[in-house]
């Protein structure tokens, strides 16, 4: 058995922090796009072979590969050998994921969005810690699919435990890598705003208002840490209510769609699709997810 996907969200039930989802993709060639989003992204390969693409490398794939990005990563799957279905598996989750108070865990570090440029995003084939990683993934999905008593504990406590193996046995973090801990509250404050009022038109000055920051040192700091600008990320969170409307309600218009996602009109919202995603709304929605890889 699979997770198709599963999710854990706020306290508020509104956003979605982490997810684990299965994706199964047809074989062929794909044209390079820039693909990327704010969540921090983890692959494992279950079966297939082709060539992963990023803005640094192109990188073969096999079953058991492990691939990390950073927030904001450029990465796609370029090629797809028809050998063997493709099957992976992908667990996303926000920096938000582990943000709280200022002793939480990696919560005074870059570690979501950056890492050392010697990185290779997948990881060495039979080292220790991408057979850990591998490992703790499967766990995670066996938590989602049996959901015993307090899995989301489980869940979080091995994503922790693959972030420190990134940072203990890879080389993905810098040791005394400055850290943005000072102002992880105020964009925490600014970004519940965001996703509070995601649907209406958004001024810069009122998202820095409850940051308690001005206009222009908000949007310093909100890159800083963050690792995308305001309206980037906006625009990023925007689009993943889009598609998550388009996986599962077949019968609300794009113009539906559009105007709920905080989009004034189609025109704009087919061109930041296309743009972000490299395939139309209407052609996501026959697709699904398989359009992302």
């Amino acid at each position: 058995m699979e997770v198709k996907e599963a999710s854990i969200k706020d306290n508020n039930q509104r956003d979605v922090l982490l997810k684990l989802f299965n994706v199964h993709v047809p074989s062929g060639d794909r044209a390079w796009r820039e693909h990327r989003h704010s969540q921090f992204e983890i692959v494992l390969f279950k079966s297939g072979s082709g060539k992963y693409t990023t803005a640094n490398a192109v990188y073969s794939i096999q079953k058991g590969d492990v691939f990390v990005f950073s927030s904001n990563e450029e990465h796609c799957i370029t090629k797809i050998d028809d050998r063997e279905e493709m099957i992976l598996m992908n667990l996303h989750f926000e920096p938000r994921y582990f943000w709280g108070t200022g002793n939480d865990s990696f919560s005074d570090s870059n570690l979501f969005f950056s890492h050392q440029k010697t990185f290779q995003n997948r990881l060495n084939r039979g080292d220790d810690a991408a057979k850990i990683i591998a490992r703790l993934l499967l766990e995670i999905e066996k938590e989602f699919l049996e959901k015993p008593p307090e899995f989301r504990i489980s869940v979080r406590a091995k994503v922790i435990e693959i972030l420190l193996t990134l940072i203990r046995q890879t080389n993905y973090y810098a040791p005394g890598q400055k850290g943005t801990g000072a102002n992880i509250l105020p964009v925490k404050n600014a970004i519940e705003y965001i996703h509070s009022h995601l649907t209406e038109p958004l001024k810069l000055a009122d998202i820095a208002a409850n940051a308690n920051l001005s206009a222009s040192y908000f949007s310093t700091v909100f890159k800083t840490v963050i690792g995308t600008g305001v309206w980037d990320y906006i625009t990023q969170k925007r689009l993943e209510k889009a598609m998550r409307m388009l996986e599962t309600d077949s019968s609300t218009t794009m113009l539906e769609i559009a105007l709920q996602c905080g989009f004034n009109n189609t025109a704009n919202f087919n061109k930041a699709f296309r743009a972000h995603i490299g395939k139309t709304p209407r052609e996501y929605r026959a697709i699904g997810k398989s359009a992302l890889y």
